[in-house]
């Protein structure tokens, strides 16, 4: 039997967050994965030759891999099912259908007659450098047909052998071999202690000696530890867990002891500890700094304490409850920033420019309540600008006034608020950041400047 199944990442730029789940996904219906032998690969290639027996209609196997990918969460995905890699790869990357790209696609190629449908294909679709492509382009060889008539030697000769190898390999003239996709190893470490344990100094050597361990496997492979999870297990089969969340990835046992302690402080056991369970939950590679003659070294204490300090009381308080407040595009000033843990795996990108320009312009104050404080203001007329303000119990006038700013937002969400933004500056010299809701007219101090 032929085939080889081509699988395509669902629009993510970044490949390595998309390719070792999706792998264990395939790796379900084939133990054959692989990938192709370039810089970057952007999918993945699921060799069939051997297990006709576990393929059996490749429709139904086909929809049954897209399915168990959808559940996952990988969607759209573009596949294809060929009796070559290269066909696999140039169906799956240039045979979308314009306007579906928003749902998943699947091709599935007679065996043998593949080749009529790569005719139509664009040159690319050979994975040539953008270089040979325009060679190609310009002699008006614009489709992978319009290059099957020519001898190879001719081709050779115009183009370079690489465009020779892809062609012969899409047609199945010249084997292609593919990478075996090896999964990540797993970084865990068990032990069974030899007589239950209450406290956290009969604890400790069982645990440093897995944590030995574990951090001379982390070494071996040049990685460290971002997040940790320590199950211990009790007499009566419980499991309580020990989450630790750290700034850098780091293997350093003693470092890891000393955070874990403080969870464990926290916790209440129903019975004595038996088992020990520690699992590598995100790993990340050992950071290398280049050392300068004359370091700054007060700018690396003070990056290594705010480190050990957001470690320590991610440990101690759990890693939910030590948050940064991240800059979110909403037009809603309450929804205009959310909080995220700061030793959160999942690392954010910093704010986009247009974001940061964004508030830049509408001047957003330096301290927003938590809920805005109703005001009595005096106006001109109804829908006039405010030129005194009442707030607790005092009287303040308007010397200058910058706006009004309106923001009406929040409909899609059934919150809808309609409301016109003022920016005042008192007598005293406060700026206050003040608005009007239009259904009712009242009144409201959201913010303060400096």
């Amino acid at each position: 039997m032929r085939k080889h199944v081509s699988s395509l990442c669902p629009q993510n730029d970044d490949v390595l967050k998309w390719r070792d789940p999706l792998a264990e996904i395939c790796l379900r219906y084939t133990p054959h994965v692989g990938l192709v032998e370039v810089p970057q690969p952007d999918c993945l290639f699921l060799d069939l030759t051997d297990i006709p027996h576990l393929v059996g209609d490749e429709r139904q196997f086909a929809i049954q891999l897209l399915m168990g990918c959808h559940q996952e969460g990988y969607f759209p995905m573009q596949m294809a099912i060929t009796d070559t890699p290269g066909a696999a790869w140039a169906m799956a990357h240039f045979a979308s259908r314009k306007g579906h790209d928003v749902i998943s696609s699947v091709w599935i190629l007679p065996p043998g007659h593949g080749m009529k449908w790569m005719t139509s294909l664009p040159v690319e679709a050979l994975r040539i450098p953008d270089s040979v492509a325009s060679w190609c382009h310009e002699l008006g060889l614009h489709h992978i047909g319009d290059l099957v008539p020519f001898p190879i030697e001719e081709l050779r000769n115009r183009f370079g052998e690489i465009l020779v190898l892809r062609l012969e390999q899409l047609m199945g003239t010249r084997k292609e071999l593919l990478l075996p996709y090896i999964p990540p190893p797993q970084f865990e470490e068990h032990l069974w202690l030899e007589y239950p344990v209450q406290s956290w100094e009969a604890l400790r050597p069982g645990l440093s000696s897995v944590l030995d361990r574990l951090s001379q496997h982390l070494v071996s492979h040049n990685s460290g530890a971002l997040g940790l999870h320590v199950n211990l297990v009790c007499e009566d089969h419980s499991v309580v867990t020990l989450p630790v969340s750290l700034f850098r990835p780091t293997f350093a046992p003693q470092h890891l002891l000393e955070l874990i302690e403080l969870g464990f402080r926290q916790k209440h056991f129903s019975s004595p500890i038996v088992g020990i369970d520690v699992l590598v939950s995100h790993v990340a590679p050992l950071e290398s700094r280049q050392v300068t003659f004359f370091s700054d070294e007060e700018d690396e204490v003070s990056s290594s304490e705010w480190g050990d300090l957001l470690e320590r009381l991610s440990a101690r308080l759990g890693s939910a409850c030590v948050c940064e407040a991240v800059l979110n595009p909403d037009h809603d000033p309450e929804k205009a920033y959310f909080w995220q843990p700061c030793l959160s795996n999942r690392r954010l990108k910093k704010p986009r420019a247009n974001l940061l320009s964004f508030l830049q312009e509408r001047a957003r104050p330096t301290r927003l309540f938590r809920a805005p404080v109703p005001l009595q203001v005096t106006t001109a007329i109804p829908s006039g600008v405010p030129y005194r303000i009442h707030h607790r119990g005092q009287r303040h006038d308007v010397v200058r006034w910058w706006g009004p700013e309106r923001i009406q937002t929040g409909w899609w969400r059934g919150q809808p608020i309609a409301r016109d933004y003022y920016r005042v500056e008192l007598e005293n010299g406060v700026h206050y950041w003040i608005y009007r809701r239009l259904e009712d007219g009242d009144w409201f101090l959201h913010g303060t400047f400096g």
